[in-house]
C-alpha cells in the first residue's frame, strides 16, 4: 500500500497543491540516493521545490519524520534555497511544526 499512497500524494501535489498554498509543480517524482530516498520531490514553476514524506501506517506521526526529511534535503548535491516540506499521513498529527505542511487521509479523500 505504501507505493500506492506515494502515488496518490504525488497526484495530490500536481492537481490540488494550490489548495495548500503550493506553487504549481512542473515535474514530480522521487529521489533515490545511496543511503536514503525522498518519497515525493517536485520542481515548481517558480524555481522552488516541494519535498514530501508519505507515511501509510497505523502509528502516530513522529516529529522525527519531519527532521529526517529536512536532513535528507540538506544532504542533496544542490539543496534548494526555497522549498516546501509536506508530510502525508494516514493517522493525523500531534502539534504543528513550523514550515511543514501536514496533509492527512481525510484531506486527501475530500
Amino acid at each position: 500500500m505504501g507505493k500506492i499512497f506515494e502515488n496518490i500524494c504525488q497526484q495530490f501535489i500536481l492537481y490540488y497543491g494550490q489548495e495548500i498554498k503550493l506553487p504549481l509543480a512542473k515535474r514530480i517524482g522521487q529521489i533515490w540516493e545511496k543511503d536514503f530516498d525522498i518519497d515525493v520531490a517536485a520542481e515548481n514553476i517558480d524555481g522552488s521545490y516541494t519535498f514530501a514524506e508519505c507515511k501509510w501506517s497505523n502509528g502516530r506521526f513522529s516529529e522525527k519524520i519531519a527532521a529526517q526529511l529536512q536532513e535528507r534535503i540538506e544532504t542533496l548535491r544542490s539543496p534548494p534555497s526555497q522549498k516546501y516540506l509536506i508530510i502525508f499521513t494516514k493517522n493525523g498529527f500531534p502539534t504543528p511544526i513550523k514550515n511543514v505542511i501536514f496533509v492527512d487521509i481525510d484531506h486527501l479523500i475530500k
